[in-house]
Parts: structure tokens; sequence; C-alpha cells
């Protein structure tokens, strides 16, 4: 039986969701949506008018040009991305609409981008968006390459560990059961994921010391991935630009910082015993 729901006018959720708002966006992929968006809950419908906007402002005058988003990409944005109500979230789904916004029809890339949003956790995306905001500052306009392994293991980035929990609106404290719980959640998933690459190290002075690291601060030693590369520059709208572009200056000025402190963070080199996986 399928599940009771609420409906909603399309005026509860604001003037954006109008026929003719959601068409300019989509182009003729709209057509999938008919009356069904009248059989959003209101929570749900109006995440996915934060989503439209978000992608809108992506968009800037290029949503005046000829386009559509793929049905494929429209349906997972509806079906996953309305049910989140974190604002890095939706930034992303928002970005992922802009990316996927093309005049080719066959152009669905977008929809590897939006599983491996629907698999990850609201920790997991914000702290994807914060390392990757970081390590593109900490390397900004240098050449980074993401297609080799010397390439990736070149480019560590040490990030504050309290910055990051600060940013990531986490207890400071990393002692804390809570805190060793959710960064394992964060890290490690996102490690199998491929959203960052293996190894990666985090942890108290005297933990890392012992792996040969000299610290002045407890810090998270991170590294980018391809796929990791990849998922930042369609969250920010640019998904027609290639991976390696993450850590450019024209990219980096689309990261919004309203939504998250900036993290200190520098280029790293791992003790020698530690680089050679």
């Amino acid at each position: 039986m399928p599940e009771p729901i609420t409906t909603v006018t399309l005026g509860a959720v604001g003037a954006y969701l109008a026929k003719d708002g959601v068409a300019k966006l989509l182009g003729p992929t709209a057509e999938y949506l008919g009356d069904g968006l009248q059989q959003l809950v209101e929570k749900r419908a109006k995440n996915l008018a934060r989503i439209f906007k978000s992608a809108e402002n992506r968009l800037g005058e290029e949503i005046s040009q000829p386009g559509q988003v793929p049905p494929r990409i429209l349906k997972s944005v509806v079906n996953e991305g309305t049910f989140i109500d974190d604002n890095l979230a939706i930034e992303y789904y928002g970005g992922l609409l802009a990316s996927s916004r093309t005049r080719s029809p066959d152009e669905d890339r977008g929809v590897v981008i939006a599983k491996s949003l629907e698999t990850m956790s609201v920790y997991q995306i914000r702290a994807h968006y914060i390392f990757y905001s970081s390590i593109g500052r900490a390397y900004q306009d240098k050449p980074v390459n993401l297609s080799t392994t010397e390439g990736r293991k070149a480019s560590y980035t040490g990030l504050s560990f309290e910055g990051f929990c600060k940013a990531m609106g986490l207890v400071q404290d990393p002692n804390s059961p809570e805190l060793r719980s959710i960064m394992e959640h964060i890290m490690f998933g996102l490690s199998r994921l491929d959203m960052i690459r293996s190894p990666f190290f985090y942890g108290t002075n005297e933990a890392l010391s012992a792996k040969g690291f000299t610290l002045d601060e407890p810090k998270i030693m991170v590294a980018p991935s391809l796929a990791g590369a990849e998922l930042f520059i369609w969250g920010l709208g640019e998904g027609l630009s290639p991976p390696s572009r993450f850590n450019h200056t024209q990219i980096l000025e689309r990261v919004n910082t309203d939504d998250v402190a900036v993290v200190d963070a520098h280029p790293f080199d791992l003790p020698s015993q530690l680089n050679n996986g």
C-alpha cells in the first residue's frame, strides 16, 4: 500500500515552483513531474524549491540558454535530495542539477554523481566539502595530477583538527567516544567510496607521533582522489570542467563560506616511512 502523503499546493513552496520556473530550469524534463509536485509533502517540496533555487544561482544567466536536465537525475533529486535539509547537501544537489543541464539528451554523467550523493550521509557530504575546499586552497592554481598515484600522494594536506570539528559542528575533544565514532564514519566511509585517498591520518598528537609525524597541534592528513574531486566539481555546478581543475581559482570562487567555516589547511609531506603506499 502506498504511503499516505499530505498534498500541498505549489503556492505553499513559493513562486519559484510555479510551472514556468520549473520548465525554464529543467527544460522538457519538467514534463516528468506533471502534477507530481502537488503530491509532495510540504517539507520535501520546500527542500526541492531550495535545490532548484541553488541550481538557478549556480547557472546564472546560462539558465536562459536552451537546455535540459536528464530525467534520471531529476528522479534522484526528487527521490533523495528532497529528504535532506542540510544546507551543504542542498547546495550539492543544486550543483548537480546545474552541472547536468546541457543541450545534449545523452549527457547523463551526473547519474554517477547522484548515486554517490545517495550513498553518503550528511556528515560525509559536509566533510567532503570541507576537505576539497581546503585542499583546493592549499594547492590553489598549482598542478595536481589526480590520474596518477604519485600525483595524489604529492597533494596531501594537513587540516587543523580543531578547525575541522568546529566547521562540522562536532565536539572538539579528541577523546570523546561520540567524536571517535563520527570520525571513523566520515574517514573510513569516504575512503571506502573513493572520495579521498587511502591512507589518511588523524588523531591525537601522541597517536600521530607514533607514526612518525611531528605536529604542533592535532591535524587531519588527507589527499584527494579523482572521484572525490569530480563530485566536488559537480557539486559546485561546474560539471563540464575536468576534476583536475578542482583547485583552480575559478572553481574555488564558487565555494560558499556562509554554510561552513574556513579551515586552516596547508600542504603536508608524509613521513618517509608512510609515503611508499
